[in-house]
């Protein structure tokens, strides 16, 4: 059987394709989905456009030079997320291994998940602005 027709072999039986969040969550690894994975998505999911801002300073017609930092608060926010995450889970792990004060971090974490949905919400709302300003821009470079 090809590999087309075990997928829609699948999709028939109301089989449907699990979201990245979904396989950490069964592979009960959630905290390396909030913390490690978060992490890397920052640094593989760029496109040129955004490296060229994030890193490229224009200095004249012919001249340009790297810059090294981070130039805008939702690439900050989200680094910053991320680090406290790995604490927060991994002594978490810890506290549950010598089952020790394991309640003591419950609010830290669900406080930490909360402020993750944030940093989410105001990536996405960072995006489509900038969606939006280049749409703007392009339509009037047009006319």
């Amino acid at each position: 059987m090809s590999t087309e027709e075990e997928m829609q072999k699948l999709k028939s039986a109301k089989f449907t394709s699990l979201h990245i969040k979904e396989k950490f969550d069964k592979a009960g690894k959630l905290a390396e989905y909030f913390t490690v994975y978060s992490m890397l998505c920052l640094e593989t999911h760029n496109n040129i456009r955004s490296l060229e801002e994030r890193y490229i300073e224009k200095l004249g017609d012919n001249d340009w030079r790297l810059v090294f930092t981070l130039q805008d608060k939702v690439s900050i926010l989200h680094i910053v997320s991320a680090f406290p995450g790995v604490l927060l889970f991994q002594t978490k792990n810890i506290c549950e291994f010598f089952k020790i004060l394991t309640e003591f971090l419950d609010k830290p974490l669900s406080r930490f998940l909360e402020m993750q949905e944030r940093v989410k919400s105001i990536a996405k709302q960072e995006l489509a602005n900038r969606v939006k300003k280049s749409n703007t821009q392009e339509s009037g470079s047009l006319h």
